[in-house]
């Protein structure tokens, strides 16, 4: 084995792997799900998804709640809890962020009866009919505007009558954002220390690119180090309020983290009962 084969052997890297990261195109998902988690309950625990179930107040008891973009599912499981009755679609495109829902849910027979999880986005995901409510936490700001507009579309076509729509009210920041690298957290875990290291900088006129950088050491040495560039959409609050407005919705409530939104009464366009 070369010098170079041992580092990425080291790194649990393959070399098509390593082909990838050199041409830029590893699979940020798979980063993203393994440190996520990780990073969240050293930086601020359970975050806004202490508060998620207190937003969407009372869902249909008998139609499902949709997590749209569940991402590894701690807002799913939140929701559960709150909802023992309820059932639960969790929707996700990232196979890495499914198998770590998956393994919270495994071994419990209770949410492997209610919890479906279906792989695609809100786009290509087979959806049920009419929900009882609806949730997208940090979703809003990873859609380009002509994608919110379809967002609030297909919320208006799918909700049931009174049934919330739960976004949360973190649009992104303004588009002249600038901050240079710098470490937004450290953690550990046995013997290694887990590092988050942030920056990002204006895209265009309308959005912001996010870096983070995550670095695993041990005893002071690099073991792993990779980056995840992404891109955030800005919009104002009114901007949403607006364009789901033209969709058909209206503001239900507004909790310190959460804007509710409900289909406007007379615009009715589920594409049909299912679940």
């Amino acid at each position: 084995m070369t010098d170079d084969e041992q580092t990425r052997h080291q790194a649990g890297t393959t070399d098509d792997e390593q082909t990838r990261h050199q041409a830029g195109t590893t699979d940020d998902d798979v980063t993203l799900a393994e440190f996520t988690d990780l990073m969240r309950a050293q930086e601020s625990g359970a975050g806004i998804l202490a508060t998620l179930a207190d937003a969407v107040r009372h869902p249909r008891p008998d139609l499902p709640i949709v997590d749209l973009g569940c991402g590894t599912g701690l807002g799913t499981l939140r929701l559960a809890g709150s909802f023992p009755h309820h059932r639960m679609v969790a929707v996700e495109k990232s196979a890495a962020m499914r198998a770590v829902l998956f393994s919270r849910i495994a071994y419990d027979e209770s949410l492997r009866q209610r919890i479906t999880v279906l792989p695609g986005d809100l786009f290509t995901a087979d959806l049920p009919g009419v929900w009882g409510a609806a949730v997208a936490v940090h979703l809003v700001c990873q859609l380009a505007p002509a994608q919110r507009a379809d967002l609030w579309r297909l919320l208006a076509g799918h909700l049931a009558p009174g049934a919330p729509a739960v976004v949360d009210r973190h649009y992104g920041s303004t588009a002249t954002m600038r901050v240079e690298e710098r470490l937004a957290c450290r953690t550990t875990v046995g013997d290694c220390t887990y590092e988050r290291w942030f920056a990002c900088a204006p895209a265009d006129h309308e959005s912001i690119t996010y870096t983070d950088t995550y670095r695993v050491l041990r005893h002071g040495r690099i073991l792993d180090e990779r980056s995840v560039s992404r891109r955030s959409w800005i919009a104002t609050e009114d901007d949403v309020i607006a364009e789901a407005g033209q969709a058909g919705l209206t503001v239900a409530w507004t909790t310190g983290e959460f804007l509710a939104l409900t289909v406007e009464e007379g615009r009715l366009t589920h594409p049909g009962a299912g679940g």
